[in-house]
């Protein structure tokens, strides 16, 4: 017997305890390995088999409490360690909680400083955002000759509507002697044939369509860089075409680079490319400019290189109607203006383009030597059975036909300047001088400026950073 202050347990000896068959239920004297009665075995230690007490022989064979004195079960025990333990794992796994949630604050904390410094930058470089597009530099416009004739050497205004020296100015010039340049041949044409007539960019008559090819461009109250921004459109935006301008006195001009300029009080600042400046002065013999930037209300002048600047006349402004949003101007440069015909090519102009590098594979090859590819085939045309001959040079492609209707060129592309094209169209100039040669495109098709012939031939214009990459000549694919 065992006793304390809490419980009591009393314990007989192994020969003194009742024990029953798991089988019949009989009693066995202690020490007995089989039953007496049923012959069922007994556990080696002389205790019969587990088996499953019914409730009632459980509560009979509970031991008696005394008055007064709580006998304490496993379970009371087990339950007082139960709340021992939660009294010290509480607050511990409560530490452990907050340990575990301070990572994920602190990283809280960074991803929204780093979006507020984000939306911070933004907003600030939104301030210095060009007043058009900074896709693309300026072109310039050449300087007009002080006679009549052309000067060899020198670039030659070629603007339809405009009158130079007295002479109305066609979309090419008569040029004896050896063939210019392909510098020269940028700006002018290489024979008095040509009758295509350049159009007048800056004189709009009537509504026709445009479409955007700057990026985020500005669209302006009025046509100048000091009326307030309406909105924005941007590349493949089509608009509707309702008026021009072009400014006489030359105030205004563009950034063509990232510059830094300086005052005359030492104040430095930086001009994005595509920012619109008011040129106040200049320029002068050594070939600076003074101007000021329209939103500085103190009109701070600044000097820098006339280099840097556009020709504040080369480009008109135009006034459109966007699909979605205000009407309001935009500046020339980042605009496409469709010809409101559906074709205004010259046919002499394509046929003497095609003509560049002869008519024939003899004659091609006596230009520009052999062919690194060369291959033909057999096509059927309504006039008979062709021969089509491809041949492949570097910078250039060339597509020829000989059949019973004759013999020419039925395509060409040039990706070389190298590769003079008469006419005066060059891979590698300004589009501002195409448009002064070809005026007008009649469509715009994948990024390209189409100029048709008719429905299947023409030529077709690629640009990159508004400097021809590509020209397509012939057959229209």
């Amino acid at each position: 017997m065992i006793e304390n202050d809490e419980f009591t347990i009393h314990r007989g000896s192994r020969e003194e305890a009742e024990e029953k068959c798991s089988e019949c239920g009989a009693e066995i004297r202690g020490g007995l390995r089989y039953c007496t009665s049923c012959g069922a075995p007994v556990s080696e230690d002389g205790h019969p088999p587990l088996r499953e007490v019914s409730r009632q022989e459980n509560e009979d064979s509970r031991p008696l409490r005394e008055p007064g004195r709580r006998v304490r079960s496993n379970a009371d025990r087990a339950e007082r360690s139960y709340r021992e333990f939660n009294a010290v794992a509480r607050p511990r796994r409560r530490k452990n909680e907050r340990r575990s949630r301070l990572p994920v604050i602190l990283l809280l904390f960074v991803l929204a400083a780093a979006l507020g410094g984000g939306v911070y930058s933004f907003m600030k470089q939104s301030e210095d955002m060009p007043w058009d597009s900074s896709v693309i530099s300026k072109p310039e416009k050449p300087a007009p000759s002080a006679g009549t004739d052309p000067v060899p050497g020198q670039d030659q205004p070629v603007t339809a509507g405009r009158t130079v020296t007295g002479t109305p100015v066609s979309a090419g010039r008569t040029v004896t002697g050896t063939p210019v340049s392909a510098e020269e041949g940028a700006h002018t044409a290489v024979t008095a044939v040509m009758s295509q007539t350049a159009a007048d960019i800056s004189n709009i008559t009537g509504p026709t369509r445009g479409i955007v090819i700057g990026s985020s461009v500005n669209l302006r109250g009025s046509h100048t860089i000091k009326s307030p921004v309406l909105g924005r459109v941007s590349v493949g935006n089509r608009v509707e075409v309702t008026d021009s301008w072009l400014s006489d006195d030359g105030a205004e001009a563009v950034a063509l680079s990232d510059i830094q300029v300086s005052s005359e009080g030492g104040k430095k600042i930086r001009i994005l490319k595509g920012k619109g400046v008011t040129v106040s002065e200049g320029p002068d013999a050594s070939g600076m400019m003074r101007i000021t930037l329209p939103e500085d209300k103190n009109k701070t002048v600044y000097m820098v290189s006339a280099k840097f600047l556009s020709d504040p006349q080369a480009w008109p402004w135009y006034k459109v109607k966007p699909q979605k949003g205000k009407e309001g101007w935009i500046f020339g440069k980042f605009l496409t203006v469709i010809d409101p015909r559906d074709e205004t090519l010259s046919p002499a102009f394509l046929d003497t383009a095609l003509a560049s590098f002869g008519t024939t594979k003899e004659q091609a090859e006596a230009l520009l030597g052999k062919p690194a590819k060369s291959s033909s085939r057999k096509v059927k045309t309504q006039g008979g059975e062709e021969t089509e001959t491809t041949l492949a040079f570097s910078g250039l492609t060339l597509v020829l036909h000989e059949g019973p209707g004759g013999s020419g060129v039925r395509r060409a592309v040039i990706t070389s300047a190298a590769r003079q094209v008469e006419g005066g169209l060059a891979v590698g100039m300004e589009r501002r001088n195409v448009l002064s040669i070809l005026g007008l495109p009649n469509d715009v098709d994948r990024g390209d400026e189409v100029y048709r012939l008719n429905r299947n031939s023409g030529i077709r214009i690629k640009y990159d950073n508004y400097r021809v990459k590509s020209i397509a000549l012939g057959e229209l694919k």
